[in-house]
């Protein structure tokens, strides 16, 4: 008789450890959420004087019944937790896909040409990223806010320019993208093109000179051409005289 009540009690004692892992469960303070993000995780009817080892994938953390996770990657988060009783007793509460980590989306974009060469002029410049539901440009000081994926900007001043652009996808992440001096504007050039002699009887030698009316700033690079001459090509800014036979 009294074995029959001592293996009674090992079953009632049983089945009460049972019950109580099974009032454990893992409580995140989000559901969905943007990478990089740092989420809460508690353990719900935690009992005190008890140890906590969780697991979400990358090895074992010992801590509290609360724990923050930084989650900096797209991810679906498994959480695991493994709970020693004071009574010795282990406890192990498992929970799939308790948090959804959305990427942060990257901005992909292009323009219709980098170099402008006679003075301030337009470019489109053209957002190519997936699933925008809002973007937001800053180009030359001028924001476009709510911007159409391709817009048309004129610069009103030369120099390098920057590309600045934060888009908003429709799970609500955002993605930043800034390309700097991706853009140049050049002064418009003026230049006349001037020789010592007009007409004369061959053979000739002439004297060409360019005159410049440029901004000074600008580096300068010379591509001259004499077809019939004596010496054909040139790169000098002031190139030696030319003869022609004929």
């Amino acid at each position: 008789m009294r074995l029959f009540t001592y293996s009674i009690f090992l079953f009632i004692l049983s089945i009460d450890a049972f019950s109580q892992c099974t009032d454990f469960k893992i409580q995140s303070s989000i559901k969905e959420a943007c990478a990089p993000q740092i989420v809460k995780y508690k353990v719900l009817n935690s009992v005190s004087g008890s140890t906590f080892t969780w697991n979400f994938g990358k090895g074992s953390k010992l801590g509290s019944d609360t724990i923050y996770i930084l989650h900096s990657d797209e991810e679906n988060v498994d959480a695991s937790l493994k709970i020693t009783l004071p009574s010795g007793q282990v406890c192990t509460v498992d929970s799939t896909n308790i948090v959804r980590i959305n990427p942060k989306p990257i901005p992909v974009i292009s323009y219709s040409r980098n170099l402008l060469c006679n003075g301030p002029d337009t470019v489109s410049i053209y957002d190519h990223t997936q699933n925008i539901v809002q973007r937001s440009w800053v180009l030359d000081g001028t924001n476009y806010f709510n911007g159409k994926s391709k817009i048309i900007h004129k610069f009103v001043n030369t120099g390098k320019k920057d590309i600045s652009i934060i888009v908003k996808d429709n799970k609500g992440c955002r993605g930043v993208l800034q390309l700097d001096k991706v853009i140049e504007v050049f002064p418009k050039t003026s230049f006349d093109i001037t020789s010592d002699k007009q007409a004369g009887c061959v053979p000739q030698t002439i004297d060409f000179d360019i005159k410049d009316n440029s901004d000074s700033t600008i580096n300068r690079t010379y591509e001259w051409s004499f077809p019939g001459s004596d010496k054909l090509k040139s790169t000098a800014s002031d190139p030696s005289d030319r003869t022609y036979a004929r």
